[in-house]
């Protein structure tokens, strides 16, 4: 089999917001098979940040106006949604706006925040024509996957006048990738994979290619796992197998096969990677709209309320077909999930 000896990146158009890949040769039918993984991945599954919620000094609610300005809440919010921010802290942090006085505001009049980078400056945010104008915008950031929609961000507890909004947290805006067939030797067949990445500036294109790859990695290496013995591990379990090779060392022998053991930690990482899948939006799923439409006609709005649900009763749904319900089956597969499954467990926090 043909390994390639690398990937070499195209230096002349690779920058912070785009970057060009090249891996070759590989092997027939690997180009597309690598490519459409990495395409998903990149899409779906980076690490990014986003604001989540909004407050304006003495606007209570996101269809208010506010005198002297020139913008309604709405479009203030729109505008916000546009900013391309990094958290560089493990926790939310929150940006400030002070508006006073008679100006365009754009994100580069933000207060400064050591741990929050915002890659789009000049993004405009507001427009104030009346000198009287005086206010406060509070910006909080977190960070997260995909996008989830404002209604699953809401939380209790939280000040009055407290706006949240849809967040979109991927730093990739965009993957293509084409194959062409290449020489090795005598035969022509051989993939040469282009894999194209753009991002919003908050990470870079080779960042989020490392990432992707070490997710696809992570996955795959259950399978190379699977000829080995599993146990679930538990203190009995883990003291019998520490005094067998004991007992054995004594005896001047050796436990030749080591047990592989699935530890709860590992059990929690998993349950946390499920739950997060289950709280994303349908959105996600790459479906035809038809079938997004549909789902949503029927109030399922996120992955965990859609394989909940059974085959029979969504090939009950209008619109909603046998074509339709194998495109789901095989995608919810791609993901570890299934329909009908039992999501509560996967959606309490301390698993």
């Amino acid at each position: 089999m043909v390994i390639p000896k690398g990937i070499e990146i195209d230096k002349e158009s690779t920058n912070d917001r785009f970057g060009k890949f090249i891996i070759s040769p590989l092997e027939r039918g690997f180009g597309v098979t690598i490519g459409n993984a990495m395409r998903r991945m990149l899409l779906s599954s980076i690490q990014g940040s986003a604001i989540t919620n909004v407050r304006i000094s003495d606007v209570s609610q996101e269809f208010s106006t506010i005198p002297g300005v020139e913008e309604d809440v709405v479009k203030i919010i729109l505008n916000l949604k546009k900013l391309r921010v990094r958290l560089l802290s493990d926790t939310p942090e929150t940006l400030i706006l002070r508006v006073k006085g008679k100006k365009e505001y754009f994100a580069g009049d933000i207060e400064k925040n050591p741990l929050v980078v915002i890659a789009n400056p000049t993004q405009k945010i507001l427009t104030v024509n009346d000198s009287k104008v005086n206010l406060t915008i509070e910006m909080k950031v977190e960070s997260g996957r995909g996008y989830v929609p404002a209604e699953m961000l809401k939380k209790e507890g939280v000040p009055v006048g407290t706006i949240f909004v849809d967040a979109l947290f991927s730093p990739v805006l965009s993957v293509n990738f084409n194959v062409q067939n290449v020489r090795v030797g005598t035969k022509t067949d051989y993939d040469h994979l282009v894999l194209e990445v753009k991002t919003d500036g908050t990470v870079t294109p080779i960042e989020a290619v490392v990432e992707a790859a070490s997710l696809l990695r992570h996955h795959l290496s259950f399978f190379t796992d699977l000829g080995k013995p599993i146990f679930m591990l538990e203190d009995p379990i883990r003291k019998t197998v520490d005094e067998l090779r004991e007992s054995l060392n004594k005896k001047g022998l050796q436990l030749l096969i080591e047990p592989l053991f699935t530890s709860k930690e590992q059990l929690d990482a998993e349950h946390r990677r499920i739950r997060e899948i289950l709280k994303r939006s349908i959105d996600e799923l790459e479906i035809s709209v038809r079938t997004s439409n549909c789902l949503k006609g029927k109030n399922i709005l996120t992955i965990g309320d859609l394989v909940r649900k059974s085959g029979r009763e969504l090939l009950t749904y209008e619109n909603f077909g046998r074509k339709s319900l194998k495109e789901l089956e095989k995608i919810l597969h791609s993901m570890g999930l299934h329909l009908e499954m039992e999501v509560d467990k996967y959606l309490k926090e301390d698993v």
